[in-house]
């Protein structure tokens, strides 16, 4: 235990229960400020800090009633900043909100509003190539493209049975060679 740690320690012991939810809300408003945090993050900030579980526990529930903390909202927006360009599948998405501190019960609640990922695989692809497909290639230029996307596909998180599915149906492939 370092000193810092000690010193709160005592701190914390000589509060009454009531001054002691007063200091950790305070500690925790102060710590979301104007950004958005899951309750997650916040109980892990309080935790590191040394306070009790119940303590925790208690003031966020309290900023989840009062509105400071809103769970929904943050996975929202999550999902939002992980569209279109960025688009991730939903299993992708459904870890990086629950490393996000989001419960997942909320996390599930949020990605029901996620299209499929056979529909966000045709929308990345469809912005890549600025065509709705598919799209004719010769031999060579079907399987460098086809590898690069399937590449690309399973770095977002995307099921490989998925992708194969999703760009056989987008790309077609022409019996010509490509001239070199």
């Amino acid at each position: 235990m370092n000193m810092k740690t000690e010193r709160r320690s005592i701190q914390v012991d000589s509060l009454s229960e009531t001054n002691l939810l007063t200091v950790v809300r305070q500690k925790a408003i102060r710590y979301i400020g104007i950004s958005h945090k899951s309750s997650g993050r916040v109980k892990d900030y309080l935790s590191n800090k040394g306070y009790p579980d119940s303590v925790v526990e208690s003031v966020v529930q309290g900023l989840k009633q009062d509105g400071y903390i809103d769970d929904l909202r943050v996975a929202r927006s999550v999902i939002s900043t992980r569209q279109e360009g960025k688009a991730e599948g939903k299993s992708r998405l459904k870890l990086r909100l629950l490393r996000q501190g989001i419960p997942e019960d909320v996390a599930d609640d949020a990605l029901r509003s996620v299209p499929s990922d056979s529909e966000t695989i045709h929308a990345v692809l469809t912005d890549l190539y600025h065509s709705e497909g598919p799209v004719e290639l010769g031999r060579d230029q079907f399987r460098t493209t086809v590898t690069k996307c399937s590449r690309f596909l399973l770095s977002r998180g995307y099921s490989y049975d998925l992708i194969s599915y999703s760009l056989t149906r987008f790309f077609s492939q022409t019996d010509q060679v490509d001239p070199e």
